[in-house]
Order: structure tokens, then sequence, then C-alpha cells
């Protein structure tokens, strides 16, 4: 129970609760009355909180009706069937070069942490093992390399539509631009043959996101049994 003052008469007034705009009366001088939101007692009819809440309701039904939603849907829509499908065909290619060129970065600064970063799912051990021997290849064929600096090539083979994926070959070989100073600085350099690139083949796949990933698996099968 509540006790309160008439906010006209001063006369007690008692309330079974102090819920906002409960109506109350006074009973020496028949004020009507009502508990504000601060709650204190205020003189009058408590306004019509109902009738607020169903024109608010209302209004929030009425919404749905200016949003042009099935407007919205079918543009959506057409944006996930043509879009989509443009993106893997005509954006595929230059992201799978680059992931080509950043893998044999990985295989010429010996970065096996981002070999298995970019292998397909299930198939890190294999495209670790492949790394291991891609590395020592290349590291057998710099022996024979009269020249400073490397250049690294990436050649991106037509997609197998029944397999969906990719082979991407990536050739490694010296910088050829500074032969001639070689040759100037030793003769013999400049008749012997031409150092031999370091070539990987490499097999690709695309996972749910649309990345590219090399798939160890494959691409340790195409490296043969050579050590």
């Amino acid at each position: 129970m509540i006790e309160m003052d008439c906010p006209l008469c001063g006369s007690p007034v008692r309330a079974p609760s102090a819920r906002t705009y409960t109506r109350l009366n006074c009973r020496k001088c028949h004020t009507p009355m009502h508990i504000d939101k601060a709650g204190r007692a205020v003189v009058g009819e408590p306004p019509d909180v109902l009738q607020d809440v169903e024109e608010l309701k209302q209004k929030l039904r009425e919404i749905p009706g200016r949003i042009p939603v099935r407007r919205i849907v079918t543009t959506l829509a057409a944006v996930l069937v043509v879009g989509l499908p443009a993106y893997f065909l005509l954006g595929a290619s230059p992201s799978l070069a680059q992931a080509a060129k950043e893998a044999a970065r990985a295989v010429a600064e010996n970065d096996a942490g981002y070999i298995r970063s970019i292998a397909a799912s299930g198939t890190s051990d294999e495209a670790r093992e492949w790394f291991e021997k891609a590395h020592r290849q290349l590291v057998r064929q710099r022996e024979s390399w009269y020249v400073k600096g490397e250049v690294t090539e990436v050649h991106v083979a037509s997609q197998a539509p029944s397999e969906g994926k990719r082979v991407v070959g990536i050739s490694i070989h010296p910088g050829l631009g500074n032969a001639r100073d070689v040759s100037l600085a030793d003769p013999a350099a400049a008749t012997a043959a031409a150092p031999a690139p370091c070539n990987l083949d490499t097999v690709w796949t695309q996972d749910w996101l649309g990345r590219w990933r090399l798939d160890g698996r494959e691409t340790k099968a195409r490296s043969g049994s050579t050590p």
C-alpha cells in the first residue's frame, strides 16, 4: 500500500501500487488524480496509454508496406545469380595467378608455414612434403646459376570441368637480364649453356568462399618420385 497527499487539498490518499498512470480519487475532495512517470500524484485523469500503444502498433504495422521488400529481394537475387558466376569466371584467373606467385615466393624463401596455410582442407601434410621436395630442387638448381636475382613466372592451364580444379605451372629461373655483364666478366660464361629453371606443377581448387587453395595431395602426385 502506497500513501501520498492529494495535490489539491493535501489529504492523505492510499494507493494499492505506485504504477505509472494509476488512477486515484481523493476521498475528501473527490479530485481525480494519477501517478506520473516521476511517481508523483498529479491532478487529472491519466493519459490514454492504451490508445497511444495502439497507435504505435498501427504505425509499426504500416512500415513494411512502405518498404519495397519484394523489389529488394528480387534485386538481391539477381545480383547473386548474375554476379557470383561472373566473379568466378572473370575474376578467378588473376587471383589464381597471384596465389601461385605467392606459393612460388614461399618455395624460394623456404616459407613452409605459408604453404601449409594455403593448403586445401585435408591436404596440408602432402603440401608440406611437396614443398620440402620443391625447395630442395630449387636449391640444387641455384648452384648452377651464374647470375644474381630470380624471376618467377606462372602459367595457368585450362580448367578441367569434371574436376573443378586448375593446374598452374611455376617456373623460377635466374634473372637473365644480368647475363651480359657476367659474360663480360667471365668469358666462359658466354659460351656456357643457359641455366636450367626450376619448374613446378601445382594443382589448385577453390573453397566455399571462392579462395584458391593448393591441393597438396594432387600437387605432390604430379611432382613424381624424384627426391
